[in-house]
Parts: structure tokens; C-alpha cells; sequence
């Protein structure tokens, strides 16, 4: 039959096969996700997109680059496993922050400077941008058509129509032989 060494032999290669078996065919967090950025109809080229967990866990952050693609991480990942910086499926709301490119660097040999923002204010907070994205097992593939800042001023309430200048701003008539402009309440605000 078999001696000790085969034996050793057989169940070592065993034990390597599992041991391979095991790795690489399940994931720790088990999600790549990537996508595109586009505001107002354009692809974006400079920005941050941001994937809050809701419930407990890392969050997942990546770079818009110039084509307006992006791929989102959690952290740096650890470099010597496959699954490092994968993204933990489940919900999550979604940040994201477009910036026109500024042309100045960082230092001489950093990283270019943000620009002003070019997304509707609403997007940046996980509170008010609207973005909810569940994040399967395996790939997933986003696309966000986002409004531009402009958007932001038609968002602004317009001002109150100005008071009747023949009005009280106590809203009380003014006595015989007294003119609205003579009411105390208006010489405080004319000095």
C-alpha cells in the first residue's frame, strides 16, 4: 500500500488544494463597484464620489478621472489580498463632488488643486443628495446624471416682495397728523 511518506505526501497536497479551493473563490467584502459621473448632460473629469454605508461599516471612496469614470475603495485595501479595498454589499447613500480643474498643483509636484464645485450643493451631504445604491455581491456598474451647481440658485427662495411704503411696519395705522415715515420704528432703521 502506501508508506509514511505518500502518505505525508497525499495529505499535504490535499491540504494545499483545499487551502487554494478556499481562497479567491469567496470574498471578504465581496463587491467592485465603478461607474460614471455625468452633470448637466457632460461627463464629469475631477471630483470625489462616496459610498456611506447605512448600516455600520467603511466607507468606499474613489476619484471621478477625466473620462468620468470612477472606482470606489474602502481604505487603501491591503495589497497582498485579492479582496482588499472591495466594497461591503448592502445600501448605501451616495456623495458625490464635481470640481473644475483649477490648472494651479499642490506643491510643485502634487496633486492638482479642486476648482470650484460644478454639482448642485444638494450632493455633497449623504442627508440631501437622494442617492441610494445597494451594492450586490460581485460587479456593479453606476451611472450618475447629476444637476450642476446652477441648479443651486434656482433653488434659492426668491426675497419677499418689499413693504408698501404707505404701510406701518408695526402694521398699525398711523394717528391723525402722523406720516408712516414719522413712526418711531423707521427712525431706528434710518439712523
Amino acid at each position: 500500500m502506501f508508506t509514511n511518506k505518500q502518505h505525508l505526501k497525499l495529505l499535504l497536497v490535499g491540504m494545499v488544494s483545499l487551502g487554494l479551493l478556499g481562497c479567491g473563490s469567496g470574498t471578504k467584502r465581496g463587491a467592485k463597484v465603478s461607474g460614471t459621473v455625468v452633470v448637466d448632460g457632460e461627463l464629469a473629469h475631477s471630483g470625489t464620489v462616496t459610498f456611506h454605508p447605512t448600516e455600520p461599516g467603511p466607507l468606499a471612496v474613489g476619484r471621478i478621472l477625466a473620462d468620468g469614470s470612477f472606482t470606489v475603495r474602502t481604505g487603501q485595501g491591503d495589497l497582498s489580498d485579492v479582496d482588499g479595498g472591495t466594497v461591503t454589499p448592502g445600501e448605501y447613500k451616495v456623495t458625490i463632488v464635481v470640481t473644475a480643474e483649477s490648472g494651479e498643483k499642490i506643491g510643485e509636484s502634487g496633486p492638482p488643486k479642486a476648482g470650484p464645485r460644478l454639482t448642485a450643493a444638494k450632493y455633497a451631504s449623504s442627508e440631501t443628495s437622494g442617492l441610494v445604491r445597494t451594492v450586490n455581491p460581485g460587479d456593479n456598474l453606476f451611472v450618475f446624471k447629476l444637476e450642476g451647481a446652477a441648479s443651486d440658485i434656482d433653488d434659492v427662495p426668491s426675497e419677499e416682495p418689499e413693504a408698501d411704503a404707505t404701510s406701518d411696519s408695526n402694521d398699525e395705522p398711523a394717528t391723525e397728523g402722523e406720516s408712516p415715515s414719522d413712526s418711531p420704528a423707521e427712525e431706528e432703521e434710518q439712523s
